[in-house]
């Protein structure tokens, strides 16, 4: 998946597109955050990243797929 400097999806994989239960024309053009149970710690996250620093763990977020069951992933 590849993200926007706002965090918003230009590019989806077909592994990303099945983990999320989409197909790749639904999630472009979305935020990432908008799919994330709890978005704030990829925030914050994504705003240290763009600002240059790197990430100093792993992050665990929960998403939500398409059909409303949790998707976990781990950003590094």
């Amino acid at each position: 998946m590849q993200l926007d400097a706002e965090g918003v999806i230009q590019l989806v994989n077909p592994a990303a597109a099945r983990e999320f239960g989409y197909a790749p024309e639904e999630l472009i053009g979305r935020p990432l955050a908008s799919f994330l149970m709890d978005p704030e710690e990829w925030n914050t996250a994504f705003r240290s990243f763009r600002e240059g620093a790197a990430l100093a763990r792993p992050i665990e977020l929960t998403a939500r797929r398409k059909n409303g069951a949790p998707s976990y992933l781990e950003v590094s």
